[in-house]
C-alpha cells in the first residue's frame, strides 16, 4: 500500500507457490534502496512449511510494497501477483540504530497473533502465532555511496531479535562474535553467525557460515543473499535441538543501509535435520567496524522512544 493508500504490487522477492509457501532465492537485482525504505520479513510456520523467498525469507522493497503506517511499523505487504500479507500480532523486541540523528536500521518481532495471506481469487489462509512463535522484521534507510573497489569490509554484530523456533518450543540469541564481511569490488559476502539455542533443557551453540563463494551483494541495489551450512559447535545434545551434526542448510538475505553503506540488516534461517521439520529464524543488525551509531531498545524504540543501553 503506497503512502496515498493505493495498492501497488511491484515488486516482491520470491514467487508465491503452494499456498503462500515458496522456495525461491531472493533476487538481489531488485532495487531495495529506491523507494525510501527497505523491509525484510522472516517467519517459519509451526507445521514446518515456510513462507517467503528461499524457504525462510520474504523481502520487500520500498513503502509502496509494505503496509506502513506513519511510524514506519511494517504490518504486511503486497506481493507481485496481488497476494496480500497482513499481520495482526503483538509488537515486541523493538530496536533501532541512529546515525547522525537519523534512524538507519529498525527491527522487531510480532508474536501472539496471526498472519493472513490472501491470494487473488482464493480464500484467505491464516496462520496463528503463539506467544513464542514470531514474525521477525528489519528495515532501514537507503544506502548511499557504496565502495566500488578495495578489500574486505567487516561489519560487527550490534543487535538482534531473539531466535524463534517454527513450533514455538525453544529460544535463542545471536552471539556478539557474529559478523558479516563484504567485498564490494567483487560483489561477494561472507557471514559467520554464532547462535545459541535452548530447547528441552539443552543449550547448544551453532554456527551458520556463508562462504564468499555462496554469498552475494548487488552493489547497484544493495541486496544481499546467500546460502550456507550450520554446524553444531558446543553444548548439550545436538539431537535435542537441530541434529545438525556436520551441517544443516541455512540461508541469509538482507541489505546494506545508510550513508556509505555502513550498516547491514540481515535475516537468517536454519533448517534442522530433524524427523519432523523444524526451523529457527531471526534478524540482526550489523555496523561497519570502526563506525558508530546509537542503539535504542525497548517499547517505542522504532518510533523514537526506547532507551539507549549503557555499554
Amino acid at each position: 500500500m503506497s503512502n496515498d493508500g493505493t495498492i501497488q504490487t511491484d515488486p516482491m522477492i520470491g514467487k508465491v507457490e503452494d499456498n503462500y509457501k515458496s522456495n525461491e532465492q531472493p533476487d538481489a537485482t531488485k532495487n531495495i534502496g529506491g523507494a525510501g525504505l527497505v523491509g525484510l520479513l522472516v517467519h517459519s510456520y509451526g507445521d514446518g512449511g515456510q513462507y517467503g523467498a528461499d524457504s525462510h525469507l520474504a523481502e520487500f522493497h520500498g513503502k509502496s510494497d509494505l503496509f506502513v503506517d506513519a511510524t514506519n511499523k511494517i504490518g504486511g505487504a503486497v506481493l507481485e501477483d496481488g497476494t496480500t500479507v497482513e499481520i495482526k500480532a503483538d509488537l515486541a523486541q523493538e530496536g533501532r540504530i541512529d546515525s547522525n540523528g537519523s534512524s538507519v536500521l529498525f527491527w522487531g518481532t510480532w508474536t501472539n497473533g496471526s498472519i493472513t495471506v490472501t491470494e487473488p481469487e482464493r480464500p484467505s489462509e491464516t496462520d496463528t502465532l503463539s506467544p513464542t512463535q514470531a514474525v521477525h522484521f528489519i528495515g532501514g534507510a537507503p544506502f548511499s555511496d557504496l565502495p566500488t573497489s578495495g578489500g574486505v569490509v567487516t561489519y560487527t554484530h550490534a543487535a538482534h531479535t531473539p531466535a524463534s523456533f517454527s513450533d514455538g518450543n525453544g529460544s535463542g540469541d545471536m552471539l556478539s562474535t557474529s559478523q558479516v564481511q563484504i567485498k564490494f569490488g567483487t560483489g561477494q559476502v561472507h557471514a559467520t553467525l554464532d547462535i545459541e539455542l535452548t530447547r528441552a533443557n539443552n543449550t547448544n551453540v551453532y554456527q551458520l557460515a556463508v562462504p564468499f563463494a555462496d554469498g552475494h551483494i548487488n552493489v547497484a541495489t544493495g541486496g544481499i543473499t546467500g546460502k550456507g551450512s550450520a554446524t553444531f559447535i558446543s553444548g548439550g545434545a545436538d539431537s535435542a535441538i537441530l541434529e545438525c551434526g556436520s551441517g544443516c542448510n541455512g540461508d541469509i538475505a538482507g541489505f546494506v543501509a545508510g550513508p556509505n553503506g555502513k550498516f547491514v540488516g540481515l535475516g537468517w534461517g536454519i533448517d534442522g535435520n530433524t524427523a519432523t521439520p523444524r526451523q529457527v529464524t531471526g534478524v540482526a543488525a550489523f555496523v561497519e567496524q570502526g563506525s558508530t551509531g546509537t542503539l535504542y531498545t525497548g517499547t517505542g524504540a522504532i518510533t523514537g522512544g526506547g532507551t539507549s543501553p549503557v555499554p
